[in-house]
């Protein structure tokens, strides 16, 4: 019954969650219990399709495959639940969690950045950022570099809500690991953040906290540049530009 359906999905969370507690002695999570959070996830994924579009249990499919990094779980997740990713924070979240841990990559001069991916093949991804999936190495993972192309097909402004949340785009170039891009864009979209409205008398007015103006915008990327150049995370990333 759905009762013991959803007590079976939980007890295989929770003993997922228990073994990557104490993963650091052990080894790593057994390879018995990731498969019986990734058979307890296939039936939740099959609920979903029986209840269609109106299925109401996101956050367990999104995590459940962002534990398992499952890239065919969070399609299904796409495709069930069309609101889910409205957020771009929720979207990059769950992304993200498809890869592991931030490492340096050996060899030459210069560590670079580069983010370690599972070794699972991919599946192909889904709006709003149209994951690319397929290049990802010799393992054939999704890679960080998948995950950055395909959000770079699209303009800043899709990130920035049309240039009125610029900090929001310089997010997702920071967390797709473009330091440069993230600290040009603040600089190059001061010039096209609307000024603040002129000051009008009234409490609710004083009250409000003050909007972002275009200075405050570029300051904001100077800063930012000049924190990621101290601490050696724009040479290491390498992008085309940085040492300009």
């Amino acid at each position: 019954g759905q009762g013991t359906g959803a007590s079976a999905t939980l007890n295989a969370l929770l003993a997922w969650f228990n073994a990557e507690v104490n993963a650091a002695k052990t080894g790593g999570v057994p390879a018995v219990t990731d498969e019986a959070l990734r058979r307890a996830a296939a039936d939740e994924a099959r609920t979903a399709h029986r209840q269609g579009k109106g299925s109401t249990r996101p956050y367990r499919l999104a995590l459940m495959a962002a534990c398992t990094r499952d890239l065919d779980l969070e399609v299904k997740l796409g495709r069930y639940y069309e609101k889910f990713h409205e957020s771009i924070q929720d979207y990059l979240w769950l992304k993200l969690c498809l890869v592991q841990t931030l490492r340096a990559s050996s060899g030459g001069s210069g560590a670079a950045l580069t983010l370690a991916s599972p070794s699972q093949a991919p599946s192909p991804g889904f709006t709003p950022g149209g994951i690319a999936t397929g290049a990802g190495g010799a393992s054939g993972a999704y890679s960080v570099e998948e995950l950055r192309a395909s959000m770079n097909r699209y303009p800043a402004s899709r990130y920035s809500q049309n240039g009125r949340a610029p900090h929001q785009c310089a997010v997702v170039y920071l967390c797709t690991l473009q330091p440069y891009a993230a600290a040009k864009h603040l600089w190059d979209a001061s010039a096209s953040t609307p000024a603040p409205p002129a000051d009008v008398a009234g409490a609710a007015h004083d009250a409000a906290p003050p909007p972002t103006t275009p200075f405050a915008v570029a300051c904001d990327g100077a800063h930012l540049a000049l924190a990621l150049c101290h601490h050696g995370v724009m040479a290491a990333a390498g992008e085309p530009g940085a040492s300009q």
